[in-house]
């Protein structure tokens, strides 16, 4: 059942019929076994198995089927797994945003609190409520309410939260944002109104009032860079519908926007003595508001343009640089012998077995597949995935694999 051609079959078989229960659960598992992620749609107890072993079952009616399935559809149409899957790209999406909009925010929040205790300062109770309690937890739970986009295109997500993309996006922005938190930071020193507080007891260096010219300075930029990181990582068309379809979220980022900018260039008496925050000049006011513009550019051009261009030529410079680390600083194991210990025994009888199972199922000897490589130039290599399948050994070895789907 698993010779070379039997794999054949499976790789270019359409149909299979007249299938026993076993024998469904046993051609999921050798699908998975070539390197498919599978899925199976079933609507009877005989589909159980099937439906449990399956990366992605989906069960067609309420009945038994429904049990053993994750998934359960009202309609008996296959359609559904279109459905199933616009559903599942966006939900992965929408997860990354997520998860790329925290750590930012917790960055932005660690940077500033970071600058001000330099001088022993901190932002307010009221600063710390405004920013945690009704900017990030409103924005939070806005950006997970848009559908999916309504057409399935051929690229998938990332699946991994630390890919090349994903770990070059946020690095990216965190230092956009750093950036311009100290740049403020510096500014507002070299202004000729800027006092340096002091401590209120001599004795106690702590005893220094959080309200001043820095703090306000660093809270004015920091309410609007929570915002506009929310507007920055929201995903939309492919995988998404586009923000503008999702009302609540709008509606949050246009309220917050609007009381951030009444904060920033109107002052008002009691709503600066809540927040604790100076009153400054117009010019000042206006200076900030152009270093938030200026972030907001920065960032969103960096993230839809800058940032996925620079993921793949970063990921082949580290490995180029992993790969010298290894061959400066790692020698070569030596060879086996008796008294080697039992595991590292394990691990080469693992890659003898490896290789020989590569050739067996590829027909593809090492020597062709190391011809094969060493011919690409060395950045291309690196571009190439370490973790390849074995199954796409076989499409190489197979004739007329491009007739294939």
């Amino acid at each position: 059942m698993r010779t070379d051609t039997f794999k054949h079959i499976l790789m270019r078989g359409t149909i299979y019929a007249r299938m026993s229960p076993e024998q469904k659960a046993e051609m999921i598992q050798y699908l998975q076994e070539l390197g498919y992620i599978t899925g199976f749609c079933g609507d009877g107890a005989n589909d159980c198995s099937a439906l449990k072993s399956a990366d992605m079952g989906l069960s067609l009616s309420e009945a038994e089927a429904s049990v053993a399935a994750p998934f359960t559809s009202n309609s008996t149409d296959i359609k559904c797994v279109v459905q199933l899957l616009r559903e599942g790209r966006c939900s992965i999406a929408t997860s990354f945003s997520c998860f790329k909009y925290m750590a930012i925010y917790s960055m932005v929040q660690f940077t500033t609190v970071c600058l001000l205790y330099i001088y022993n300062v901190n932002l307010t109770d009221f600063q710390y409520l405004w920013a945690d309690l009704f900017t990030i937890m409103s924005i939070a739970i806005c950006m997970d309410r848009a559908r999916p986009y309504k057409k399935l295109v051929p690229k998938r997500p990332s699946a991994s939260l630390t890919s090349k993309k994903v770990l070059t996006s946020l690095i990216g922005n965190t230092l956009l944002t750093i950036g311009f938190q100290i740049a403020v930071f510096f500014l507002v020193e070299s202004q000729s109104w800027y006092q340096k507080q002091l401590p209120v007891d001599p004795t106690d260096p702590d005893s220094v009032e959080n309200e001043g010219d820095l703090n306000t300075a660093m809270f004015m930029l920091t309410m609007f860079q929570y915002v506009f990181a929310g507007s920055i990582f929201i995903i939309g068309p492919p995988y998404r519908e586009s923000a503008f379809r999702n009302y609540w979220y709008v509606g949050v980022i246009s309220l917050l926007t609007i009381l951030d900018l009444w904060i920033l260039l109107i002052p008002v008496g009691k709503i600066y003595s809540i927040f604790g925050i100076m009153h400054t000049t117009v010019k000042w006011r206006f200076t900030i508001f152009g270093m938030v513009v200026a972030n907001f550019v920065a960032c969103y051009v960096g993230e839809r343009h800058v940032f996925p261009r620079l993921a793949i030529p970063l990921a082949k410079i580290f490995r180029l640089i992993g790969l010298g680390y290894k061959r400066l600083f790692h020698k070569h194991k030596p060879a086996h012998h008796a008294d080697m210990p039992s595991d590292s025994v394990s691990d080469e009888k693992q890659k003898l077995t490896s290789r020989t199972s590569l050739e067996e199922l590829g027909h593809v000897s090492q020597a062709a597949y190391d011809r094969n490589v060493s011919g690409m130039s060395l950045w291309t290599r690196l571009g190439r995935r370490t973790n390849r399948k074995p199954y796409k050994y076989l499409q190489e070895a197979m004739v007329g694999t491009n007739t294939w789907h």
